[in-house]
């Protein structure tokens, strides 16, 4: 992680109490200000939240004019669908959709092509903030600037350097830098985006809605639309019956911070040359949920090429595990360890402590 920057001496005693005093005043007000959204300091509970939601917004680009609207609908755990319409917010421009199995393209026309197979895990809407932003806030990667009300609800005001649902927080610069007003279920409810002095993006919502249900979608293990071509496939996913033992470096646990698990696959990265080619990595992956907090386990092995890089954050004690860090990500956060050539990744809607209480089983 990068240094704190030190601070600059006080001339004096006395300029150094009010520095200190002032410097407690504006933490306590920060704190605060979460405290009454989160109802516990960043990192120590779990946040509230909603098993589905639907959020329309007001979108604007100030440099090129142009004006559109989006509709977010998310489905917990799985699955969430996007569509954007024209300044009219009826004219339909195309869209995304994410299911247990694929994600797939909308066109002008609606119709919904298989982009890529995909493992069990979060949806690309579905950033879980409320997770994201305790760790993000305790590690100075954004700055707080106390609460708003957006569309009849309590949201919190973060600064960042870039839009916090695409890029990982990192403290706002002078030039480039992002506001979100986030509320206790982690969504944003209002955003603008500063490139280069300009602000390139501005987004509200004007009305969300609890309670969607996506039973329009395809399910995973159920027949949809056809398969990525051969050709085009990225990888390859099949459901498990139960983990392989072999090759793997911890045994699956039935629960995972009382999420009990529900899907298992394993994973198979390809070449470009298609599903035919030898795999590049083999992956296993759980996934733990109670319909609306999501955490993946993943066990992963490189079959030929380099290995990832080794994963960066702040340390960590899970045993069994050797060179453990916490990270954050668009899900949660972000456990990563190694146990001999074995990764292990522990990701989603985790705080800080029940990462630090996760017990494994080597294998046998």
């Amino acid at each position: 992680m990068t240094p704190a920057r030190p601070r600059a001496r006080s001339v004096t005693t006395a300029a150094r109490v009010v520095a200190a005093v002032v410097v407690f005043l504006v933490v306590v007000v920060a704190v605060g200000a979460l405290t009454g959204l989160f109802g516990e300091s960043p990192g120590s509970a779990t946040p509230p939240s909603v098993p589905s939601y639907r959020i329309t917004y007001a979108v604007q680009e100030p440099v090129t004019g142009l004006s559109s609207t989006s509709l977010v609908e998310v489905d917990r755990p799985y699955r969430a669908r996007t569509r954007n319409y024209a300044a009219d917010g009826t004219t339909l421009l195309g869209g995304s959709v994410w299911t247990e199995a694929a994600t797939y393209l909308i066109d002008g026309t609606g119709a919904v092509a298989a982009v890529q197979a995909l493992p069990p895990g979060r949806p690309g809407p579905d950033v879980r903030l409320d997770f994201m932003l305790r760790e993000a806030v305790e590690l100075g990667l954004v700055t707080t600037a106390g609460t708003d009300v957006v569309a009849g609800i309590t949201c919190a005001v973060y600064g960042s350097h870039g839009p916090l649902d695409a890029m990982l927080p990192e403290p706002p610069t002078g030039d480039d830098h992002a506001t979100a007003c986030v509320d206790a279920a982690g969504r944003i409810l209002r955003e603008e985006w500063t490139v280069g002095g300009e602000v390139i993006r501005r987004r509200e919502a004007t009305t969300v809605d609890d309670g969607v249900a996506l039973t329009d979608l395809e399910l995973f293990g159920h027949d949809g639309p056809a398969p990525v071509p051969d050709a085009l496939a990225l990888t390859e996913v099949r459901p498990l019956a139960q983990a392989a033992a072999t090759g793997l470096a911890v045994a699956f646990p039935p629960s995972v911070a009382g999420l009990p698990m529900d899907l298992l696959v394993e994973i198979r990265d390809l070449p470009v040359a298609g599903a035919a080619a030898r795999s590049t990595r083999l992956t296993q992956r759980a996934t733990y949920t109670d319909g609306v907090r999501l955490v993946i386990l993943e066990q992963s092995r490189t079959l030929t090429g380099a290995a990832p890089p080794a994963a960066r954050g702040d340390a960590l004690v899970v045993e069994p595990l050797q060179g453990v860090v916490l990270g954050l990500g668009f899900g949660g956060i972000v456990v990563t360890g190694e146990r001999g050539d074995v990764r292990v990744v522990i990701a989603g809607a985790l705080t800080r402590a029940e990462a630090g209480a996760l017990h494994l089983v080597v294998t046998d």
